[in-house]
């Protein structure tokens, strides 16, 4: 039985534009840097990290390895050979690839979103007992010890607590700054490298389901640009951030350059993953390009609903241990003053 012929697109593959991409790269990069200028916030460093990339060597096969760079590539390939770029061409090529590029959103963004209003809560609970421990439990410690009672162990363990923090509030303070020192310079090193809108700590926060709905993403982007199948499962694989789907992908495409089949009798091991799949196992067509995104949008969406699910969950245990360390506290603090009262009046 004869293998399928490779899937081919009506229009020429990437790599026979990329010459001609080549040629505009600084107006894209300036498109890229305008649109910037007229939208705010983590949009504009994105636009201008995209803008840095195409001011750069643009090498082809890192352009394959960035499926934001590919969104904005290829309605450039679909425009004639006979026909010179325009300028339009390239503003409609930058706002077309900028907003498929939708479906890689940052997961670390999206959990400061969701956890920005208890992070401020829990912010104040702790500066609230910073103050406390040093201003205020010094007071009650000397207070106690004038009146010379056996203290209960919880208030015994409350003092303790404040003692330490009075102690060791630079070890902390220097630890906090160490660890946002750190993941500041981790998300500058190799930013050119990685998505646009995907940071190092998004990479370490993603998901398998939402690593598996970038890389479906990816291939479509590949599969469109007329790369091979089993050169796109390798290069989608090498860009992850997971470790298991790196070994993954590059284990089932083999030397990841020829159009066979893919190998092995499943792709990903996993009964969870059977949609993607059976999507994998379609022959490379348009619809198949078509349905790789609609697998990755499903993926995305199913993944944000159940980390949603979880994060209500954590916020609502996160306020119930500020109530109970509310509560424990003031516990510890009038047992032994109702104490010292019933021994004055003699109750």
């Amino acid at each position: 039985m004869e293998e399928p012929e490779p899937y081919r697109t009506t229009v020429p593959p990437l790599k026979d534009r990329w010459d001609a991409i080549l040629q505009i790269r600084h107006e894209i990069a300036s498109e890229l840097e305008q649109m910037a200028r007229e939208l705010p916030g983590e949009v504009r460093k994105q636009l201008r990290s995209l803008s840095r990339w195409f001011k750069g060597p643009c090498n082809y096969d890192e352009a394959l390895k960035r499926p934001d760079v590919l969104s904005i590539c290829l309605p450039l390939i679909n425009i004639s050979t006979a026909k010179q770029i325009s300028r339009f061409d390239i503003a409609q090529a930058a706002q077309r690839g900028f907003c498929s590029a939708g479906p890689n959103i940052s997961p670390g963004r999206r959990l400061v979103r969701l956890l920005l209003y208890p992070f401020l809560v829990l912010l104040a609970s702790g500066l609230l007992a910073v103050g406390f421990s040093f201003w205020i439990a010094p007071q009650f410690e000397e207070m106690f010890a004038e009146f010379g009672i056996e203290l209960p162990a919880i208030t015994l363990a409350f003092l303790w607590s404040s003692q330490m923090v009075r102690e060791w509030w630079w070890l902390v303070l220097s630890c906090a700054i160490v660890a946002a020192f750190l993941c500041w310079l981790m998300g500058r090193l190799g930013r050119d490298r990685r998505p646009a809108n995907v940071s190092w700590l998004d990479q370490k926060l993603m998901s398998t389901r939402n690593a598996l709905a970038s890389w479906a993403w990816h291939i479509s982007l590949l599969l469109e640009a007329g790369i091979s199948e089993n050169h796109a499962v390798k290069t989608a694989g090498s860009a992850s951030a997971n470790s298991w789907l790196q070994k993954t992908s590059i284990a089932n495409a083999g030397n990841g350059q020829s159009g066979e089949q893919l190998s092995g009798e499943s792709l990903f091991f996993n009964p969870k993953y059977q949609l993607l799949e059976r999507t994998m196992r379609l022959p490379a067509s348009a619809g198949k390009i078509d349905l790789l995104r609609e697998v990755a949008i499903y993926y995305r969406d199913r993944n944000n609903d159940f980390g949603d699910w979880w994060i209500h969950w954590i916020v609502a245990l996160m306020f119930w241990l500020v109530g109970v360390a509310v509560l424990l506290a003031v516990l510890a603090l009038f047992m032994p003053l109702i104490a010292i009262i019933s021994g004055l009046t003699g109750y």
